[in-house]
């Protein structure tokens, strides 16, 4: 069984390298058209597009899932959007700026002389991940202080993407400034991303569909390439595991003696307290109240955020957190723990699980250690 999975493995690999050698010398072709002179490019000080950059670090727009900043959440993305038009004056009066309806999103437009000619749109996104907890000393300079160190901007966001950002409207506010006028329609879209929490169907309807039409081909590509590498990762890494026999997070942990929230127990304090009115029996709601007892009770978390599949949690007293078997009775796949900083592997549904838990510190349960 194991040799024709590890020649299925192969079969694979062999398949992945025969598309990437097609693509790779198919790509590109004759050169379309003439040769094209360009305007001599503007002036621009590489020392205040540092400093502008810098300044839109500090603005946290995080995101930690999909449908994010929350109502009420918003002010840093709005305070970000109000500072983008007072830093760049001259590419705000030569373009115009929508937001697309139910987001955050900025939409410019900076019209061209040639309407025959089909626009240019060039992206960058608004929003960064969090910081994994714990391991703010280890950045060279602070995440969201926008420091400036030896010639070099750091902070998070600086690469990906308000770099990318921050470097567009520097150039449009370079051409904007000496009377530059495209003759192609150029426009420029800041998105919100966000973590994609609803998974491969949320990525498909986002960009696969939209996309398929011109992009069929690099779709197919992504497809097989990612089932191929899915693949090889998997197996792969099984077989290492199993044959040295790897401790890794969640594996061969021992079973404590020890009982969490059942949904009865749930329920009952539920209605308890919410006078006779039944509660959900979403099952997310149980885990994440046993994940609360788990990790010694509301009063001991200080920070609570995720990633794609994870809870990245700061706790009060490290001492409190229950075994990493106790958490896997909570449906956690693993845990890891650094000092008082604890990730808590749960998968795609992260998002929807980090909510109940909020909502459930908002509205206890009687949840201790």
């Amino acid at each position: 069984m194991l040799k024709k999975l590890m020649l299925g493995v192969l079969g694979l690999i062999v398949l992945v390298v025969g598309i990437i050698l097609v693509r790779t010398f198919t790509y590109g072709g004759a050169p379309v058209g003439g040769r094209v002179d360009l305007p001599a490019a503007p002036e621009i000080s590489a020392e205040l597009a540092a400093e502008h950059l810098a300044a839109a670090i500090r603005f946290k727009t995080i995101t930690l899932s999909g449908g994010d900043p929350r109502p009420g959440q918003e002010g840093e993305w709005l305070a970000l959007q109000d500072w983008l038009v007072e830093t760049y004056p001259a590419a705000h009066a030569a373009m115009t700026r929508e937001t697309v309806p139910g987001t955050l999103t900025l939409l410019y437009t900076w019209q061209g002389s040639d309407p025959s000619l089909k626009p240019l749109l060039l992206m960058a996104h608004q929003d960064v991940v969090p910081v994994n907890i714990g391991t703010e000393s280890d950045w060279t300079g602070a995440p969201f202080a926008g420091e400036i160190i030896d010639g070099y901007v750091y902070g998070r966001g600086a690469i990906d993407d308000k770099g990318n950002l921050v470097g567009l409207m520097e150039a449009a506010e370079g051409l904007a400034a000496s009377g530059f006028q495209p003759k192609r329609t150029v426009m420029f879209m800041f998105g919100v991303v966000g973590n994609m929490g609803g998974g491969v169907l949320e990525i498909a309807a986002m960009n696969w569909l939209p996309m398929f039409e011109n992009h069929s081909m690099m779709m197919v590509t992504q497809l097989l390439i990612g089932c191929g590498f899915t693949a090889i990762y998997f197996f792969t890494f099984k077989y290492l595991i199993l044959r040295f026999d790897i401790k890794i997070p969640g594996r061969n942990a021992k079973e404590d003696e020890i009982k969490l929230f059942s949904k009865a127990e749930y329920r009952n304090r539920r209605n308890d307290q919410s006078n006779g009115v039944e509660s959900t029996d979403d099952p997310r709601d149980l885990q994440a109240l046993q994940l609360l007892e788990a990790l010694g009770g509301m009063d001991n978390i200080e920070e609570i955020n995720n990633c794609a599949t994870r809870l990245r949690i700061s706790v009060r007293d490290p001492s409190l957190l229950m075994t990493d078997s106790v958490f896997c009775q909570s449906g956690a796949h693993a845990v890891v723990r650094n000092k008082d900083a604890i990730q808590i592997v749960i998968g795609l549904s992260v998002s929807q699980v980090r909510d109940r838990m909020e909502k459930l510190m908002e509205s206890p349960v009687a949840v201790t250690a």
